[in-house]
């Protein structure tokens, strides 16, 4: 059995950078993408606890999902390239910040 070349192993698996600059690339690109995405879906659901516990919530989410999405964007983009993980933030936006919050829990 022979080994495979790092052009063969890439094309099975397409989860691996080819090289340190698109690693650094993804890196800086999710960094800032899921920083950005974080902040604009925390705000949406962080309200639907109403005055005081909805209020309270988006001040954490506005604060803490910055950080959150760009550490989970900047590592899945130095792992994975700059285009998958633009991708896959722009799909989560879509998907995720389409939804409908209900502020009552009756509803």
């Amino acid at each position: 059995m022979r080994e495979l070349t790092q052009i063969e192993s890439q094309q099975i698996s397409g989860a691996v950078v080819a090289s340190m600059d698109e690693a650094l690339e993804g890196f800086i690109w999710g960094l800032g993408d899921g920083a950005m995405t974080g902040m604009s879906i925390a705000g949406k659901f962080g309200g639907a606890g109403g005055f005081i516990v909805g209020g309270i919530a988006q001040l954490v989410g506005y604060a803490l999902t910055p950080f959150i999405g760009g550490i989970i964007g900047g590592i899945g983009g130095a792992i994975f390239g700059r285009d998958m993980i633009a991708d896959t933030l722009a799909h989560y936006r879509e998907s995720v910040g389409t939804g409908n919050v209900s502020h009552s829990l009756f509803s």
